[in-house]
């Protein structure tokens, strides 16, 4: 119980941080990405982590973390694993060394 707290507490002030990202810069692709995970992952909030996976492929198309990022959403939440298919194709063309694109 007490871990589970201590995580809790972990990814309440990592929120913190992302948001003070894009507060300063709402066109931050990373944090954005990094708050769509956040969302899909321990907050159970599949739509807003959506709207932020797009906010991050508007803002840089070619965000290999954004990329995958919603290749995995697409497999995990929709089941849409052709499409998943084709972002990771695009994140290895626009990174050939991104780790979660390999």
């Amino acid at each position: 119980l007490v871990l589970a707290d201590e995580r809790y507490k972990q990814y309440n002030r990592s929120e913190a941080i992302l948001v003070k990202v894009l507060k300063e810069d709402r066109y931050h692709a990373r944090a954005l990405c990094g708050y769509a995970l956040l969302l899909q992952e321990e907050r159970n909030n599949v739509a807003g982590a959506e709207f932020l996976f797009h906010a991050a492929l508007q803002t840089d198309p070619t965000n290999a973390d954004a990329l995958c990022g919603y290749a995995t959403y697409l497999g995990k939440v929709n089941n849409d694993y052709h499409k998943a298919e084709e972002l990771y194709k695009l994140a290895l063309q626009s990174d050939p060394t991104h780790m979660h694109s390999l």
